[in-house]
C-alpha cells in the first residue's frame, strides 16, 4: 500500500482549500456585481418619478386604476 507523505497531504489540502475559496470569491464578485448593476437601474427608475412632473391624481386613484388593469 502507498501512503503519502504528510507534507504532499498538505499541500493538496491546501490547493483545494484555495480552490474552493477562489471560487466562492468568484460567486461573491458575481452577486456584488449583479447587486450594483439592480441597484443602479432602481436609481435610474426612481431619478424618473422624482424629476416627473407631480401628479394630480391621489394615491386612491393610483391604486384604483391598478387594480382595474
Amino acid at each position: 500500500m502507498y501512503l503519502k507523505s504528510p507534507i504532499s497531504h498538505n499541500v493538496s489540502n491546501f490547493n483545494a482549500n484555495v480552490y474552493m475559496k477562489s471560487n466562492v470569491t468568484k460567486k461573491r464578485e458575481n452577486y456584488t456585481a449583479k447587486l450594483q448593476k439592480v441597484l443602479e437601474e432602481l436609481k435610474v427608475e426612481i431619478g424618473k418619478g422624482w424629476d416627473a412632473p407631480v401628479s394630480k391624481r391621489s394615491v386612491k386613484d393610483i391604486i384604483k386604476s391598478k387594480k382595474q388593469n
